[in-house]
Protein backbone atom coordinates (compact mmCIF):
# COMPACT_ATOMS: atom_id res chain seq x y z
CA UNK A 1 0.00 0.00 0.00
CA UNK A 2 1.12 3.59 -0.37
CA UNK A 3 1.39 6.53 1.95
CA UNK A 4 0.93 9.91 0.29
CA UNK A 5 1.61 13.20 2.06
CA UNK A 6 1.11 16.62 0.52
CA UNK A 7 2.63 19.79 1.96
CA UNK A 8 1.54 23.14 0.53
CA UNK A 9 3.31 26.44 0.99
CA UNK A 10 4.54 29.43 -1.04
CA UNK A 11 3.17 27.92 -4.23
CA UNK A 12 5.13 24.69 -3.81
CA UNK A 13 3.41 21.34 -3.68
CA UNK A 14 5.66 18.61 -2.35
CA UNK A 15 4.35 15.10 -2.66
CA UNK A 16 6.21 12.27 -1.00
CA UNK A 17 5.32 8.82 -2.14
CA UNK A 18 6.58 5.76 -0.33
CA UNK A 19 5.44 2.23 -0.89
CA UNK A 20 5.45 -1.16 0.74
CA UNK A 21 5.10 -3.57 -2.15
CA UNK A 22 4.80 -7.32 -1.79
CA UNK A 23 5.90 -9.86 -4.32
CA UNK A 24 8.65 -7.86 -5.97
CA UNK A 25 10.38 -10.95 -7.33
CA UNK A 26 9.33 -12.86 -10.43
CA UNK A 27 6.81 -12.14 -13.15
CA UNK A 28 3.29 -10.78 -12.99
CA UNK A 29 1.19 -7.63 -12.94
CA UNK A 30 2.11 -4.97 -10.40
CA UNK A 31 -0.45 -4.26 -7.71
CA UNK A 32 -1.81 -0.87 -8.72
CA UNK A 33 -3.87 2.04 -7.45
CA UNK A 34 -3.90 3.55 -10.94
CA UNK A 35 -5.75 0.84 -12.84
CA UNK A 36 -8.69 3.19 -13.35
CA UNK A 37 -6.33 5.07 -15.68
CA UNK A 38 -4.72 2.10 -17.43
CA UNK A 39 -4.47 -1.65 -16.76
CA UNK A 40 -1.54 -2.82 -14.65
CA UNK A 41 1.62 -3.66 -16.58
CA UNK A 42 3.39 -7.00 -16.62
CA UNK A 43 6.47 -6.55 -14.42
CA UNK A 44 9.39 -8.98 -14.41
CA UNK A 45 12.09 -8.52 -11.76
CA UNK A 46 13.75 -11.91 -12.12
CA UNK A 47 16.78 -10.46 -13.95
CA UNK A 48 16.81 -6.72 -13.62
CA UNK A 49 13.57 -4.93 -14.48
CA UNK A 50 11.40 -5.53 -17.53
CA UNK A 51 7.96 -3.98 -17.95
CA UNK A 52 5.65 -5.38 -20.61
CA UNK A 53 8.69 -7.21 -21.96
CA UNK A 54 10.87 -4.10 -22.41
CA UNK A 55 14.16 -3.71 -20.53
CA UNK A 56 14.02 -0.78 -18.11
CA UNK A 57 17.08 -1.60 -15.98
CA UNK A 58 19.62 -4.40 -16.13
CA UNK A 59 20.37 -6.44 -13.03
CA UNK A 60 23.31 -4.27 -11.91
CA UNK A 61 21.43 -0.97 -12.20
CA UNK A 62 18.23 -2.28 -10.64
CA UNK A 63 20.01 -3.80 -7.67
CA UNK A 64 21.84 -0.51 -7.09
CA UNK A 65 18.57 1.44 -7.35
CA UNK A 66 16.60 -0.66 -4.84
CA UNK A 67 15.88 1.31 -1.70
CA UNK A 68 16.74 4.58 -3.40
CA UNK A 69 14.64 7.69 -3.89
CA UNK A 70 14.22 9.99 -6.89
CA UNK A 71 13.84 13.77 -6.52
CA UNK A 72 11.91 15.36 -9.39
CA UNK A 73 11.27 19.04 -10.08
CA UNK A 74 8.37 19.46 -12.48
CA UNK A 75 6.03 22.00 -14.05
CA UNK A 76 3.57 19.27 -14.98
CA UNK A 77 0.19 19.25 -13.26
CA UNK A 78 -0.01 18.06 -9.66
CA UNK A 79 -2.69 15.48 -10.45
CA UNK A 80 -0.86 13.86 -13.34
CA UNK A 81 2.51 13.89 -11.56
CA UNK A 82 0.89 12.23 -8.55
CA UNK A 83 -0.53 9.45 -10.74
CA UNK A 84 2.78 9.03 -12.59
CA UNK A 85 4.67 8.88 -9.30
CA UNK A 86 2.30 6.24 -7.96
CA UNK A 87 2.63 4.16 -11.12
CA UNK A 88 6.42 4.42 -11.07
CA UNK A 89 6.61 3.27 -7.45
CA UNK A 90 4.13 0.45 -8.04
CA UNK A 91 6.08 -0.88 -11.01
CA UNK A 92 9.63 -0.38 -9.71
CA UNK A 93 9.43 -0.39 -5.90
CA UNK A 94 11.43 2.87 -5.90
CA UNK A 95 10.06 5.93 -4.08
CA UNK A 96 9.81 9.34 -5.68
CA UNK A 97 9.53 12.87 -4.28
CA UNK A 98 8.35 15.63 -6.59
CA UNK A 99 8.20 19.39 -6.24
CA UNK A 100 5.64 20.95 -8.55
CA UNK A 101 6.11 24.58 -9.63
CA UNK A 102 4.61 26.78 -12.32
CA UNK A 103 7.01 27.18 -15.24
CA UNK A 104 8.12 30.72 -14.33
CA UNK A 105 8.70 29.79 -10.69
CA UNK A 106 10.51 26.63 -11.76
CA UNK A 107 12.89 28.72 -13.83
CA UNK A 108 13.62 31.07 -10.93
CA UNK A 109 14.12 28.28 -8.40
CA UNK A 110 16.37 26.07 -10.51
CA UNK A 111 18.53 28.97 -11.65
CA UNK A 112 18.89 30.22 -8.08
CA UNK A 113 19.78 26.82 -6.62
CA UNK A 114 22.09 25.89 -9.48
CA UNK A 115 23.88 29.23 -9.18
CA UNK A 116 24.47 28.56 -5.49
CA UNK A 117 25.51 24.93 -6.18
CA UNK A 118 22.56 23.75 -4.05
CA UNK A 119 20.32 22.12 -6.66
CA UNK A 120 19.05 18.84 -5.20
CA UNK A 121 16.86 17.69 -8.11
CA UNK A 122 17.81 14.41 -9.79
CA UNK A 123 15.52 15.00 -12.75
CA UNK A 124 13.82 18.13 -14.12
CA UNK A 125 10.63 18.13 -16.20
CA UNK A 126 9.66 21.50 -17.71
CA UNK A 127 7.06 22.83 -20.13
CA UNK A 128 9.58 25.43 -21.39
CA UNK A 129 11.87 23.90 -24.08
CA UNK A 130 14.03 27.03 -24.18
CA UNK A 131 14.64 26.78 -20.43
CA UNK A 132 15.57 23.11 -20.78
CA UNK A 133 17.96 24.05 -23.57
CA UNK A 134 19.60 26.74 -21.39
CA UNK A 135 20.02 24.22 -18.57
CA UNK A 136 21.68 21.83 -20.99
CA UNK A 137 24.00 24.50 -22.37
CA UNK A 138 25.02 25.58 -18.86
CA UNK A 139 25.71 22.00 -17.75
CA UNK A 140 22.85 21.81 -15.21
CA UNK A 141 21.38 19.01 -17.33
CA UNK A 142 23.82 16.35 -18.46
CA UNK A 143 23.74 13.78 -21.28
CA UNK A 144 21.96 10.52 -20.54
CA UNK A 145 20.74 7.89 -23.00
CA UNK A 146 18.02 5.54 -21.70
CA UNK A 147 17.76 1.99 -23.10
CA UNK A 148 15.06 3.21 -25.49
CA UNK A 149 17.43 5.76 -27.08
CA UNK A 150 17.17 4.27 -30.59
CA UNK A 151 13.36 4.43 -30.54
CA UNK A 152 13.49 7.96 -29.14
CA UNK A 153 15.91 9.15 -31.81
CA UNK A 154 13.72 7.56 -34.48
CA UNK A 155 10.68 9.34 -33.01
CA UNK A 156 12.48 12.70 -32.91
CA UNK A 157 12.23 12.85 -29.11
CA UNK A 158 15.98 13.23 -28.51
CA UNK A 159 19.44 13.19 -30.00
CA UNK A 160 21.83 10.57 -28.69
CA UNK A 161 24.33 12.01 -26.24
CA UNK A 162 22.27 15.18 -25.65
CA UNK A 163 20.79 16.12 -22.26
CA UNK A 164 17.17 16.98 -23.16
CA UNK A 165 14.48 14.41 -23.94
CA UNK A 166 10.94 15.22 -25.08
CA UNK A 167 8.93 12.95 -22.79
CA UNK A 168 5.38 13.80 -23.97
CA UNK A 169 3.21 16.80 -24.81
CA UNK A 170 0.23 18.63 -23.37
CA UNK A 171 -2.54 18.90 -25.97
CA UNK A 172 -4.39 22.24 -26.10
CA UNK A 173 -7.77 23.03 -27.63
CA UNK A 174 -10.97 23.67 -25.64
CA UNK A 175 -13.38 22.04 -23.19
CA UNK A 176 -16.91 22.55 -21.86
CA UNK A 177 -18.98 21.84 -18.76
CA UNK A 178 -21.24 18.97 -19.85
CA UNK A 179 -23.85 19.80 -17.21
CA UNK A 180 -24.20 23.33 -18.50
CA UNK A 181 -23.73 22.67 -22.22
CA UNK A 182 -25.49 19.67 -23.83
CA UNK A 183 -23.02 17.73 -26.03
CA UNK A 184 -25.00 18.52 -29.18
CA UNK A 185 -24.59 22.25 -28.43
CA UNK A 186 -20.88 22.09 -27.59
CA UNK A 187 -18.37 23.97 -29.76
CA UNK A 188 -16.74 21.78 -32.41
CA UNK A 189 -14.44 24.19 -34.25
CA UNK A 190 -12.14 26.95 -33.10
CA UNK A 191 -14.44 29.48 -34.77
CA UNK A 192 -17.31 28.30 -32.55
CA UNK A 193 -15.65 29.89 -29.51
CA UNK A 194 -16.40 33.29 -31.04
CA UNK A 195 -20.15 32.62 -31.16
CA UNK A 196 -22.16 35.33 -29.34
CA UNK A 197 -23.81 32.68 -27.15
CA UNK A 198 -20.52 32.48 -25.18
CA UNK A 199 -20.49 36.25 -24.62
CA UNK A 200 -20.44 38.05 -21.31
CA UNK A 201 -18.14 35.71 -19.45
CA UNK A 202 -19.53 32.32 -20.50
CA UNK A 203 -16.19 31.63 -22.23
CA UNK A 204 -12.93 31.56 -20.27
CA UNK A 205 -9.28 31.59 -21.22
CA UNK A 206 -6.10 31.60 -19.16
CA UNK A 207 -3.48 34.27 -19.70
CA UNK A 208 -0.69 32.48 -21.56
CA UNK A 209 2.58 31.92 -19.73
CA UNK A 210 5.03 29.06 -20.17
CA UNK A 211 3.27 26.22 -22.01
CA UNK A 212 0.39 28.57 -22.83
CA UNK A 213 2.47 30.22 -25.55
CA UNK A 214 2.02 27.07 -27.66
CA UNK A 215 -1.75 27.38 -28.25
CA UNK A 216 -1.41 31.16 -28.54
CA UNK A 217 1.03 30.80 -31.42
CA UNK A 218 -1.11 28.00 -32.90
CA UNK A 219 -4.19 30.25 -33.05
CA UNK A 220 -2.18 33.20 -34.38
CA UNK A 221 -0.87 31.18 -37.31
CA UNK A 222 -4.14 29.47 -38.23
CA UNK A 223 -6.70 32.18 -37.51
CA UNK A 224 -4.77 35.44 -37.24
CA UNK A 225 -4.39 38.06 -34.52
CA UNK A 226 -7.99 39.17 -35.06
CA UNK A 227 -9.17 35.91 -33.47
CA UNK A 228 -8.06 37.10 -30.04
CA UNK A 229 -9.44 40.58 -30.72
CA UNK A 230 -12.88 39.14 -31.50
CA UNK A 231 -12.71 36.92 -28.40
CA UNK A 232 -11.85 39.90 -26.23
CA UNK A 233 -14.68 41.96 -27.74
CA UNK A 234 -17.11 39.11 -26.95
CA UNK A 235 -16.55 39.58 -23.22
CA UNK A 236 -14.35 36.56 -22.50
CA UNK A 237 -13.36 35.97 -18.88
CA UNK A 238 -9.56 35.96 -18.55
CA UNK A 239 -7.94 33.92 -15.77
CA UNK A 240 -4.74 35.67 -14.85
CA UNK A 241 -3.85 33.05 -12.20
CA UNK A 242 -3.64 30.21 -14.72
CA UNK A 243 -5.37 27.04 -15.84
CA UNK A 244 -5.95 25.59 -12.35
CA UNK A 245 -8.24 28.48 -11.36
CA UNK A 246 -9.92 28.32 -14.77
CA UNK A 247 -10.51 24.58 -14.29
CA UNK A 248 -12.27 25.22 -10.97
CA UNK A 249 -14.50 27.83 -12.60
CA UNK A 250 -15.37 25.48 -15.46
CA UNK A 251 -16.12 22.62 -13.08
CA UNK A 252 -18.46 24.84 -11.05
CA UNK A 253 -20.23 26.13 -14.16
CA UNK A 254 -19.08 29.72 -13.64
CA UNK A 255 -17.96 29.53 -17.25
CA UNK A 256 -19.48 27.15 -19.79
CA UNK A 257 -16.57 26.77 -22.21
CA UNK A 258 -12.85 27.46 -22.11
CA UNK A 259 -9.62 27.09 -24.03
CA UNK A 260 -8.05 24.18 -22.21
CA UNK A 261 -5.37 21.42 -22.03
CA UNK A 262 -6.54 17.82 -22.40
CA UNK A 263 -4.56 16.45 -19.45
CA UNK A 264 -6.22 18.91 -17.04
CA UNK A 265 -9.64 17.98 -18.44
CA UNK A 266 -8.83 14.31 -17.87
CA UNK A 267 -7.65 14.87 -14.30
CA UNK A 268 -10.73 16.97 -13.54
CA UNK A 269 -12.99 14.29 -14.97
CA UNK A 270 -11.22 11.61 -12.96
CA UNK A 271 -11.98 13.67 -9.84
CA UNK A 272 -15.66 13.87 -10.80
CA UNK A 273 -15.81 17.27 -12.51
CA UNK A 274 -18.23 17.51 -15.48
CA UNK A 275 -15.57 18.63 -17.98
CA UNK A 276 -15.32 17.29 -21.54
CA UNK A 277 -12.37 18.08 -23.81
CA UNK A 278 -13.02 18.67 -27.52
CA UNK A 279 -10.71 17.74 -30.39
CA UNK A 280 -11.71 20.37 -32.97
CA UNK A 281 -13.17 19.32 -36.31
CA UNK A 282 -10.91 21.79 -38.13
CA UNK A 283 -8.98 19.55 -40.54
CA UNK A 284 -5.70 21.48 -40.42
CA UNK A 285 -5.90 22.96 -36.90
CA UNK A 286 -6.75 20.29 -34.34
CA UNK A 287 -4.33 20.43 -31.42
CA UNK A 288 -1.43 22.53 -30.27
CA UNK A 289 1.17 20.48 -28.41
CA UNK A 290 3.26 22.02 -25.64
CA UNK A 291 6.26 19.73 -25.24
CA UNK A 292 7.32 18.62 -21.76
CA UNK A 293 11.10 18.18 -21.66
CA UNK A 294 12.90 15.79 -19.32
CA UNK A 295 16.53 16.05 -18.25
CA UNK A 296 18.99 14.50 -15.81
CA UNK A 297 21.19 16.55 -13.49
CA UNK A 298 24.69 15.51 -12.42
CA UNK A 299 23.25 14.56 -9.02
CA UNK A 300 20.72 12.36 -10.79
CA UNK A 301 23.32 10.75 -13.00
CA UNK A 302 25.06 9.53 -9.87
CA UNK A 303 21.77 8.20 -8.42
CA UNK A 304 20.81 4.74 -9.79
CA UNK A 305 17.18 5.31 -8.81
CA UNK A 306 17.07 8.46 -10.97
CA UNK A 307 18.46 6.56 -13.95
CA UNK A 308 15.73 3.95 -13.51
CA UNK A 309 13.13 6.75 -13.40
CA UNK A 310 14.27 8.26 -16.71
CA UNK A 311 14.48 4.78 -18.26
CA UNK A 312 10.98 4.00 -17.01
CA UNK A 313 9.58 7.38 -18.14
CA UNK A 314 10.63 6.69 -21.71
CA UNK A 315 9.55 3.03 -21.76
CA UNK A 316 6.56 1.95 -23.83
CA UNK A 317 4.56 1.17 -20.68
CA UNK A 318 5.10 4.63 -19.17
CA UNK A 319 4.45 6.36 -22.50
CA UNK A 320 1.16 4.47 -22.82
CA UNK A 321 0.30 5.47 -19.25
CA UNK A 322 0.93 9.11 -20.18
CA UNK A 323 -1.33 8.67 -23.22
CA UNK A 324 -4.03 7.27 -20.93
CA UNK A 325 -3.90 10.60 -19.03
CA UNK A 326 -4.52 12.57 -22.23
CA UNK A 327 -0.92 13.46 -22.99
CA UNK A 328 0.52 12.87 -26.46
CA UNK A 329 3.49 10.47 -26.13
CA UNK A 330 6.88 11.29 -27.62
CA UNK A 331 7.47 7.73 -28.82
CA UNK A 332 5.86 6.84 -32.13
CA UNK A 333 6.45 3.09 -31.89
CA UNK A 334 3.72 2.33 -29.34
CA UNK A 335 1.27 0.78 -31.76
CA UNK A 336 -2.48 1.43 -31.57
CA UNK A 337 -3.72 3.38 -28.55
CA UNK A 338 -7.43 2.53 -28.60
CA UNK A 339 -8.36 3.87 -25.16
CA UNK A 340 -6.86 7.37 -25.39
CA UNK A 341 -9.16 9.86 -23.63
CA UNK A 342 -11.24 12.15 -25.86
CA UNK A 343 -9.99 10.27 -28.93
CA UNK A 344 -6.83 12.40 -28.98
CA UNK A 345 -4.99 12.12 -32.30
CA UNK A 346 -1.31 11.33 -32.02
CA UNK A 347 1.91 12.72 -33.45
CA UNK A 348 1.94 12.66 -37.23
CA UNK A 349 -1.78 13.39 -37.57
CA UNK A 350 -2.50 16.43 -39.77
CA UNK A 351 -3.37 19.41 -37.61
CA UNK A 352 -1.51 18.11 -34.53
CA UNK A 353 1.39 20.53 -34.12
CA UNK A 354 4.18 20.42 -31.50
CA UNK A 355 5.55 23.80 -30.39
CA UNK A 356 9.23 22.93 -30.71
CA UNK A 357 12.30 24.64 -29.30
CA UNK A 358 12.88 26.26 -32.70
CA UNK A 359 9.26 27.48 -32.76
CA UNK A 360 9.55 28.92 -29.28
CA UNK A 361 12.79 30.74 -30.00
CA UNK A 362 11.37 32.13 -33.25
CA UNK A 363 7.83 33.08 -32.25
CA UNK A 364 7.09 32.95 -28.51
CA UNK A 365 7.61 36.66 -27.83
CA UNK A 366 5.55 37.64 -30.88
CA UNK A 367 2.73 35.27 -29.89
CA UNK A 368 2.51 36.68 -26.38
CA UNK A 369 2.70 40.27 -27.66
CA UNK A 370 -0.27 39.64 -29.97
CA UNK A 371 -2.31 38.16 -27.12
CA UNK A 372 -1.36 40.98 -24.73
CA UNK A 373 -2.37 43.60 -27.28
CA UNK A 374 -5.74 41.96 -27.94
CA UNK A 375 -6.60 41.79 -24.24
CA UNK A 376 -4.88 45.08 -23.36
CA UNK A 377 -2.68 43.30 -20.88
CA UNK A 378 0.60 44.95 -19.88
CA UNK A 379 3.20 42.50 -18.48
CA UNK A 380 4.15 43.45 -14.94
CA UNK A 381 0.89 45.25 -14.31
Amino acid sequence: MSDTRTLCGRGVVLTVLTATLLGLVGCGAAASSTTDIAPASAVDRSDGLRIDGELVADRELYEAARGGTVTLYTSGSQQSETAISERFTEETGISLTFTRLATAKMTERVQSLAGADRLDADVIRTADPAFADRLARSGVLVPYDPPSVDALVASGAMQAGRPVISCYSMAYAFAYNNRVVPPEQAPRRWADLLDPRWADGRLGTARPTGAGSAPTDFVNRHFGAEYWQRMAANGVRVFDAGVAVQADALARGEIAVGTFPADVAFAAGRAGAPITFVVPDDPDAKLSLAVLSLGMTQVGLENPAARVFVNWSMSKAAQRFAAAQAYVPARTDLGPLPDVPFGLPQLGTPGVEPFTLADQLARKDEALAIWNAAFRFRPGS
